[in-house]
């Protein structure tokens, strides 16, 4: 949604997305844009879904393979933004990133400009607080 999406392969190289995030990106209530990227997925994406689900996880079933997969695989970093499952997955080990610290990565190796990401990033339905963004911006200038 903020033109950014290309700092994952930069950051990262491949980056594994499990099957029920696939649903959830293209399904008809997703943003058009998102839908679009999705169904023309890059080959720097790779599907997959657990051997495993791990069912103490209450929380989406997107959440859910994403936490069950990053276990099973011993991924190095898990990409999620909610709160709870953030909790639930650095409970189980796991090592969390973000929006915000994908941008701030990005940043640091001169690949985006955080102010500009992050005033596109207000225009849509990502929630944080203005001053957590001011205190970032603060923190890399």
């Amino acid at each position: 949604m903020i033109d950014e999406i290309d700092l994952l392969p930069q950051l990262f190289g491949t980056v594994l997305v499990p099957n029920a995030v696939w649903d959830e990106l293209s399904a008809p209530d997703a943003p058009q844009a998102v839908r679009a990227w999705i169904e023309s997925s890059p080959t720097w994406i790779e599907f997959a879904s657990p051997g495993r689900l791990d069912n103490t996880i209450k929380l989406g079933l997107g959440e859910v393979e994403a936490i069950s997969l990053a276990n099973e695989i011993n991924a190095d970093l898990l990409l999620v933004d909610d709160r709870k499952a953030r909790f639930a997955a650095m409970n189980r080990g796991l090592t969390v990133a973000g929006t915000i610290n994908i941008l701030e990565a990005g940043a640091k190796r001169g690949l985006t400009d955080l102010s500009i990401s992050f005033r596109n990033l207000q225009q849509t339905n990502f929630r944080i607080a203005r001053s957590l963004l001011d205190e970032i911006l603060r923190r890399n200038s």
